[in-house]
């Protein structure tokens, strides 16, 4: 029985699987060709600065070590553990959290092949999601395919890339407006009553609901509850009815529920952490206005494409007019424009409720200017944000679903024009002026992004000898004293220190305790800022009765002098030379 259901499964689908091959196929070609992929050591991470790349790698290195994201004995060293806990954000990305530990898995434990393979891993599940919802939507194989490959390769993915992975990581966001296109238009989504079980989409749609709370560190889930609200009160409004406030509150109540179950370890692990972890991310009132979505740049081109026109415009636009930031990231590319000229455009029409293209190009068109009234600058969201409802500050970072909104618009419209035309020659020059098209907007989407795999790979040995080297005069479970001091988790950059390079004594061992990591404004932290201030000879007495065995020094933290000063002090105290990194940045002395 099973044979004959895989048999006939594969007999139905096997021309959407070799799609999807063709599909893979293209995505590879297309990395390799702008990550330059016959550069890389996957070994060697792609992003290696000592910003918000290393975030990633140290999500990656705490599944390592204690199995998924939730802490782990090697950080906070004056404590007894580090709970990965700062508000409840390490809940609400467990999709990348489990490919880091796929990866981990066949790649025998490699924490920085798993990192690189993690992002990676976003072009071929954004394009496969993608997919299937076109095909969902019905619309031919080719034409999914071409969606597919615009989606997985937006602009944002490129310019948030491995630093912001837990943003980039888009893949589940196509499954929360195919929910907002089925509330919309089908009365039996989502609708309790018996027999919910046997209807094929309701079970369709609580494995995307699942699926959308496990990305995005609540925008993703948050954005995807709102266009089910926008299409809920579409449907209501032209034709009013309890059932349809049902079905959107029933799918959207799925998503909130799906996000809890997800947060539940975090929630354990705040209650064994005690007050230790409570402390949240510092956020400013005007946040909602200065991460806000800017309309302009949904239409602006990404920099680095090498139109100098262009470029000239852009610098005179990103150094003059206020407020540009991380929402240069909104660009939606060529393809998507035209998505959202479209939507603009069907919202005049007269022809919103005439067949199927019509109602879903009318829900996606209200769901698209609904999506701008939200985000953009004094807009809706700066609305909740300036009464207290802080809960998102970012709200350019929806230009993610507008551009998957627009994409689908396209799709959708691009079948509906190929049903007209009749020539089979004119079909065949249709087609390929699609796909030139499409194959033009992929690449103008692209930033000219490039990593210095040279340069990485430099830092990075030499970062991985310099700890080996410590490791070789420590014991297990030794604890060291890292300076500068650095707050933990959002820091600045100090000097030419970036904001979480103390995760490199971490990210590179295996049995030392490192002190970075302390929670803000807890004793710990209290203690390290205080220690990390004081004279070299009271600090080698502090750090010691506080059962530390070395002291490791980033240069790069301090003023040439002030380094030079501070070693030659610790030479004299502690009668020994420093380890030092081959770089010349980092240095340790042997307490004891």
């Amino acid at each position: 029985m099973i044979t004959k259901k895989i048999k006939g499964l594969l007999e139905k689908s096997y021309k959407d699987i070799i799609a999807v091959a063709v599909l893979w196929a293209v995505v590879t070609a297309l990395l390799f060709g702008f990550f330059e992929l016959w550069k890389c050591d996957l070994s060697v991470p792609i992003g290696y600065g000592g910003g918000d790349e290393f975030s990633i790698i140290n999500t990656v290195r705490i599944v390592q070590e204690s199995g998924w994201n939730i802490g782990t004995d090697k950080l906070a060293a004056t404590e007894e553990y580090y709970y990965n806990n700062n508000e409840i954000i390490s809940g609400l990305h467990n999709a990348d959290v489990f490919l880091a530990k796929v990866f981990l898995f066949f790649t025998g434990n490699d924490t920085f092949a798993a990192a690189n393979l993690v992002f990676f891993s976003i072009f071929y599940i954004a394009s496969l999601v993608m997919y299937i919802v076109m095909r969902l939507l019905g619309t031919k194989k080719w034409i999914s395919g071409a969606g597919a490959l615009v989606y997985a390769f937006l602009a944002f993915v490129f310019m948030r890339g491995v630093g912001h992975l837990s943003l980039s990581s888009h893949y589940f966001v196509p499954f929360a407006v195919l929910m907002a296109i089925w509330v919309y238009e089908d009365e039996r989504f989502m609708m309790p009553r018996k027999g919910f079980f046997k209807y094929k989409r309701n079970i369709g749609g609580l494995v995307m609901a699942a699926l959308v709370a496990t990305q995005g560190i609540g925008y993703w889930q948050v954005f995807g509850c709102f266009v089910i609200l926008v299409a809920t009160v579409s449907a209501w409004a032209k034709k009013p009815s309890v059932k349809t406030l049902i079905r959107g509150a029933v799918s959207i109540g799925v998503i909130a529920v799906a996000v809890v179950v997800c947060c539940i370890p975090v929630f354990v692990s705040m209650a064994q952490a005690g007050s230790m972890s409570s402390a949240g991310r510092a956020r400013y009132g005007g946040d909602g206005e200065v991460y806000a979505l800017k309309i302009i740049q949904l239409f602006l081109p990404v920099s680095g494409h090498g139109i100098d026109a262009i470029q000239y415009m852009l610098d005179m636009y990103n150094s003059k007019a206020p407020l540009v930031n991380e929402n240069k990231s909104a660009y939606l590319g060529l393809f998507g424009i035209c998505g959202f000229v479209l939507l603009c455009f069907w919202i005049l029409t007269s022809k919103r409720q005439k067949d199927t293209f019509a109602k879903r190009m009318t829900v996606l068109s209200d769901m698209n200017i609904f999506s701008v009234l939200l985000a953009t600058v004094g807009g809706v969201g700066a609305m909740f944000y300036s009464v207290g409802f802080k809960l998102l500050r970012s709200y350019n970072r929806i230009s993610v679903y507008i551009a998957c909104i627009c994409i689908i618009a396209v799709c959708l419209g691009i079948q509906e024009l190929q049903k007209r035309i009749k020539s089979k020659s004119i079909n065949v020059l249709y087609m390929a002026a699609v796909v030139a098209f499409v194959f033009f907007t992929v690449w103008e989407q692209n930033p000219g992004y490039r990593v210095d795999y040279a340069g990485n790979k430099a830092t990075w040995e030499s970062d991985r000898d310099f700890v080996a080297d410590i490791e070789n005069v420590m014991d297990e479970s030794d604890k060291v004293f890292q300076l500068p001091y650095q707050s933990f988790p959002e820091s600045v950059k100090q000097n030419d220190m970036d904001p979480l390079e103390h995760l490199t004594g971490f990210l590179h061992s295996d049995k030392l305790r490192w002190t970075y990591g302390t929670m803000p404004e807890s004793d710990s932290d209290i203690w390290y800022e205080e220690t990390a201030g004081l004279t070299a000879e009271d600090m080698v007495v502090a750090v010691s009765d506080k059962g530390f065995d070395g002291i490791y020094i980033n240069r790069a933290g301090y003023e040439k002098k002030d380094w030079e000063a501070l070693e030659t002090e610790l030479s004299e105290i502690l009668g020994v030379k420093p380890i030092v990194s081959k770089d010349g940045r980092l240095s340790f002395f042997k307490i004891r």
